[in-house]
C-alpha cells in the first residue's frame, strides 16, 4: 500500500494478484510444483517479527542507501518524496526473509533492494545469503522507453489484447533501421520470437517479387540478436554486415533469403554467416 499502486485498495492489489496467476497458467506455467503465497497473510502470521526487522534494517543503514532502492517504487529519486520512499524498501526487505526466500527472481528495477538483503546478512555474519537473479525487461514500444508503461496502453502487449490490438500495437512501434540499441522490436524478436519459433521471418514485395529475409540466431551463440535490412544477394548483404552493438561488430545471424519472381520461378540464396571477418 505504501507504493500507491492501485490507489492503496489492498481488495485491488489481491485481486491484481489473481489476474497474475492466470496469466502464468495462461502463458504455459506447469503448475504442479508451484504454490502461490500471499505476502501479507505470511507477514500477519508472525507479524512482530517482522516489523522487528524493518526497524532493525532501518537502523543498519543510511538514508543515501535506502534512497538508492527508491526506483522499486516507480518513481525517481528525487528529495520531494514521501516518507513511504524510506519505509518501502526496508519492508520488501523484511519481507524476503519473512517469506524464506532463498532465490529472489526479479526484475532488474527491484535488483537494489535484493542487494540491499545481502547487504544486511553480511551485516549480520549470516552463512545463508539469499540468491539474487535478475532479469531483464521489455522496453517500451515506443521511442525512449525502457519499459512498458501502464498509463499509456500503446507502449505494451497486454494478455488479454486481440489480434487486431498487437499488430497496430507493433505497426506503431520504433524500429529504426540497422539499429539496435534502444531498439524494441528487436527486444520482442530475441526475447519472444527466437525462444518460440527459432528464426523471424519478414516477406516483403516491390516490383521484382517477394523477398523473404529469415533471421535465426547463430548456434551456441547467448549474445543479443544484430537487425538486417533486407538483401536480395551476397553483395547486399556484405554491405550490412558492419553493423554493431555497443560500437562492436560481433557474429550475430544467419540469414537465408528466397526471391520469388514475378514469373514463378524461385531463386534460394545460400545461407550468409555474418561476421565483421566479412570481406
Amino acid at each position: 500500500m505504501l507504493n500507491n499502486k492501485l490507489g492503496g485498495d489492498i481488495n485491488k492489489i489481491r485481486k491484481t494478484g489473481e489476474y497474475f496467476i492466470e496469466v502464468w497458467k495462461a502463458a504455459g506455467m506447469d503448475m504442479s510444483n508451484v504454490r502461490f503465497l500471499w505476502a501479507s497473510d505470511e507477514i500477519n502470521k508472525n507479524s512482530n517479527q517482522y516489523w522487528m526487522r524493518v526497524v532493525d534494517i532501518a537502523r543498519k543503514f543510511n538514508i543515501t542507501r535506502i534512497k538508492r532502492c527508491g526506483q522499486i517504487m516507480g518513481r525517481g529519486e528525487g528529495d520531494d518524496q514521501p516518507s513511504a520512499q524510506i519505509m518501502y524498501p526496508c519492508m520488501q526487505c523484511s519481507g524476503i526473509f519473512e517469506l524464506k526466500t532463498e532465490i529472489c527472481q526479479l526484475g532488474l528495477d527491484q535488483r537494489k533492494v535484493n542487494m540491499l538483503a545481502r547487504e544486511y546478512c553480511d551485516g549480520l555474519r549470516m552463512k545463508h545469503k539469499p540468491i539474487i537473479l535478475s532479469h531483464g525487461m521489455l522496453p517500451g514500444l515506443l521511442e525512449g522507453q525502457e519499459k512498458m508503461s501502464k498509463s499509456d496502453p500503446d507502449s505494451a502487449i497486454f494478455m488479454e489484447d486481440l489480434s487486431a490490438d498487437v499488430n497496430r500495437k507493433i505497426k506503431k512501434a520504433f524500429c529504426p533501421p540497422q539499429v539496435l540499441e534502444g531498439n524494441p522490436c528487436m527486444s520482442y524478436i530475441e526475447h519472444m520470437v527466437f525462444p518460440m519459433y527459432g528464426e523471424f521471418r519478414v516477406d516483403r514485395r516491390d516490383q521484382d517479387g517477394v523477398f523473404r529475409t529469415v533471421l535465426r540466431r547463430l548456434p551456441g551463440d547467448t549474445s543479443r540478436t544484430m537487425t538486417m535490412k533486407d538483401h536480395a544477394d551476397q553483395k547486399s548483404a556484405a554491405r550490412h554486415h558492419g553493423c554493431s552493438h555497443h560500437g562492436q561488430q560481433q557474429p550475430w545471424m544467419v540469414s537465408s533469403s528466397t526471391t520469388k519472381r514475378r514469373d514463378g520461378k524461385e531463386r534460394r540464396l545460400r545461407t550468409t554467416k555474418l561476421t565483421p571477418a566479412d570481406p
